[in-house]
């Protein structure tokens, strides 16, 4: 595969996970949008998968001047295709101009392109790497998809300076991390039993999140101790 199949590669993702999900609900939107996969069980609007309304050029310079960051040629292609997607828990994250709240949504907006990309980006990842999504762990874990200024893609520890998978190009990343993501569940959309959450070389990031979950419980705990003591 090469990345110039980029829109095939995404139009034969899409009809993938929809030939494995359709069966158990789905609902069709704008520009190309669908959720797929409905698990009412976990909620009434939940799906196992989502696929974001396709976007053109002018929103991804727009995109591009708000946040003063560069959108690579592949994902800016990707996004013309598919502004952004979920897979069970993997998140590819897409242009939001401006945020809608409506609990009757049954697709929705893909999550900002702008926060990994603006002040949420880690120290630790290098200045030219692109954030383009996420992989969360089972509790405390999460890992953040880069793409590299050579085009590989890249997961780095949300906590610390740790990268736990590598992909020569997005279309490796996309292919593999989508076939991956739809192994880890039942044909009724459940999660299987005893399943890896992150990919590749990440076992040990569940524990690193504990770590820092529980530091960060311990700081609230102790700024509310504070506050409560100067209200006396």
């Amino acid at each position: 595969m090469i990345d110039e199949a980029i829109e095939t590669i995404v139009d034969g993702v899409k009809s993938k996970i929809r030939a494995r999900w359709d069966i158990l609900g789905s609902v069709d939107g704008i520009n190309g949008s669908f959720s797929t996969g409905h698990t009412p069980k976990k909620a009434p609007l939940a799906y196992v998968a989502r696929s974001y309304a396709q976007v053109v050029e002018q929103d991804i310079l727009n995109f591009e001047a708000y946040s003063n960051v560069y959108c690579s040629d592949i994902y800016r292609r990707f996004l013309k295709r598919c502004n952004g997607m979920r897979v069970n828990n993997l998140s590819l994250n897409g242009v939001v101009e401006t945020l809608q709240r409506d609990h009757t949504d049954s697709i929705g907006q893909p999550i900002s392109l702008t926060y990994d990309n603006g002040r949420l980006k880690p120290l630790h990842v290098p200045h030219g790497h692109f954030a383009i999504g996420s992989i969360n762990g089972k509790w405390h874990s999460q890992g953040i998809i880069f793409l590299t200024s050579t085009g590989e893609v890249e997961l780095y520890n949300s906590y610390e300076n740790l990268v736990g998978a590598r992909w020569p190009s997005f279309v490796a990343f996309l292919t593999e991390e989508v076939d991956r993501q739809m192994s880890l569940c039942n044909d009724d959309g459940s999660l299987r039993e005893d399943v890896e959450f992150l990919p590749q070389d990440t076992q040990s990031w569940e524990a690193i999140g504990k770590v820092h979950s529980d530091e960060r419980k311990r700081a609230a705990s102790l700024k509310g101790r504070v506050k409560r003591f100067f209200k006396k």
